[in-house]
C-alpha cells in the first residue's frame, strides 16, 4: 500500500504513528493525526532520501532522541 505522506498513516488502515529505529535508537518519529514528523539523525543518506522523496520533517538535535523503554 502506498501513501502520499506520513500524515495519511491512520489506524485502522495503517499504523497511525510510525517510528523508525536504527541500531536501537529512534531516527524518525511521526504523529500522523497532527501531521508532525521528526528526524533525529544527521545521516546524509537518510537526509538525502527524505529530500529526494519530499518527506516533510522537523530536524531535531540528536541529543533530543526520545527514550524508548519497553
Amino acid at each position: 500500500m502506498q501513501f502520499n505522506g506520513f500524515s495519511d498513516w491512520v489506524y485502522p488502515d495503517a499504523p497511525e504513528d510510525p517510528c523508525f529505529l536504527s541500531n536501537g535508537k529512534c531516527v524518525f518519529q511521526c504523529i500522523a493525526h497532527e501531521g508532525l514528523q521528526y528526524l533525529y539523525s544527521n545521516n546524509k543518506v537518510i537526509l538525502d532520501f527524505f529530500k529526494k522523496n519530499k518527506v516533510a520533517f522537523t530536524s531535531v538535535p540528536c541529543r533530543s532522541i526520545p527514550k524508548l523503554d519497553f
